[in-house]
Formats: structure tokens, sequence, C-alpha cells
């Protein structure tokens, strides 16, 4: 299964901007990018609170037990929302070439029992 999430003009209802994507494969899922090209939605914990909504969706509505995301090690902003919502890491080293030069690239998971004992939510069947 794979997903697209976009915003929408509030006057048209059409879609102005795609800001993610994700893909189920059995008992985990991936989370694949949440994506502010607009600077107005940024450090607004709009990405904090997306993401905490995705988790509680994906370990609730679609029994998933876990669900893993990545992103470049010179994300800041991203491994600040995967550490708030209790996610774990790995890495690979000197995965991704960006601007001339090899960097690391993070993988985060996280399971569903860590996820709701860090972010106090309890879900309810």
């Amino acid at each position: 299964m794979k997903s697209t999430i976009c915003s929408t003009n509030n006057r048209t209802s059409k879609w102005t901007e795609r800001i993610g994507t994700g893909g189920r494969n059995g008992a985990e899922c991936a989370i694949g990018a949440i994506i502010f090209g607009n600077t107005n939605y940024q450090n607004k914990g709009i990405a904090y609170q997306t993401y905490r909504i995705l988790l509680a969706y994906g370990f609730h509505i679609l029994g998933l037990e876990r669900i893993y995301g990545g992103c470049n090690e010179q994300n800041i902003a991203m491994i600040k929302v995967y550490a708030k919502l209790g996610y774990k890491e790995g890495v690979l080293r000197r995965n991704d070439y960006i601007n001339g030069g090899y960097s690391d690239h993070l993988l985060f998971g996280i399971l569903k029992e860590e996820f709701l004992e860090k972010n106090n939510v309890e879900l309810k069947y």
C-alpha cells in the first residue's frame, strides 16, 4: 500500500503541494517524507503533530508493530522530530551524496509499545 499526503488550498479544496509519502508491507510501515518547502509551515511543530497522528493511526487502525523512516544527518529538524517521538536510530555511513560530498543517512524505527509509552497515547479498540 502506498499513499501520498497533500496539503490543500482552503478556498478551492485542490491539492496545492505534495508533502509526504508512505508505504506498508505486512506488520511494518515506512513514512517516507513530510516536506514543507513553504517556510510558513516550518518550525511550527506541524511535522511532529503529523507524525504523531500517522503513528497513532498506523498502530491503532492498521495494526502495525513497527514504523520506520530515515533522513540525512544534515536534516537536524527531522532528527529532532524522530527523537521527540521516541524513535531509535541506526546509521548508513556515507550513503548520501549531497552538494559534492558523502554524508551519513540515519534510519529510525519505533515499536508500538515504545510509541505508546513515550507519547502517553492510549489506543482504544
